[in-house]
């Protein structure tokens, strides 16, 4: 007849079980905080959708000439990038100050991000504290001809400044439990097999 199991064995294999359950979920959780949303896709000519860990926004873009956009159509987030062309185009900047958390091996440190709200020029204005700012862009080429109608308003619509550091660290906590549940695994096996050459050894 087989002898029961200790209730110290069942209490370890739950325990083993538990951090194994919370190191899959916090795994879960850093790789979804790792995620970034889509970028904007309405924004005004002379703007360009990007995204990242602060956020999706429209960027203002510059140029000299018309090649410079072609540099620029290659770092679009979006596939369906228009042909682009240099021209004049007014933007509503506004230029905000963010604070990036430190990441990896880098220190914390302020950036400045500047945000196409809409096209300006001629009587269009700009809502504070964004400025009309014209200038030459990069415009979607069948628009070169200079319309300077407003684009549709893209404000920064979210931010995840803590998500990036947020994630490694639950990695990290994830990776320690791991170790910590296969340590205590392999401690409870070997205190098994004493005790069991223990009741051999009583026979």
């Amino acid at each position: 007849m087989q002898n029961p199991r200790p209730r110290s064995s069942l209490l370890l294999h739950a325990c083993v079980t538990g951090a194994l359950a919370l190191s899959t979920a916090l795994f879960v959780t850093a790789a979804r905080a790792d995620a970034v949303p889509p970028p904007p896709e309405d924004c005004p000519p002379g703007a360009l959708g990007v995204t990242g860990h602060l956020g999706e926004h429209c960027a203002p873009t510059t140029c000299a000439v018309d090649s410079d956009c072609e540099k620029v159509a290659a770092r679009s987030f979006s596939r369906k990038s228009p042909p682009l062309a240099c021209r004049e185009q007014g933007l509503c900047v506004e230029r905000r100050k963010v604070d990036v958390p430190p990441f990896r091996h880098g220190g914390a440190k302020e950036v400045e991000l500047q945000i196409a709200a809409r096209a300006c020029g001629g009587a269009e204005s700009c809502a504070a504290p964004a400025a009309c700012e014209v200038v030459k862009r990069c415009v979607p080429a069948e628009a070169a001809a200079g319309s300077t109608a407003a684009g549709t308003p893209a404000a920064m619509k979210g931010c995840g400044c803590g998500v990036a550091p947020g994630g490694e660290g639950a990695a990290a906590i994830a990776a320690g439990s791991l170790v910590a549940a296969w340590a205590v695994r392999r401690r409870g096996r070997a205190q098994r097999q004493e005790q069991r050459r223990a009741q051999l050894g009583e026979r």
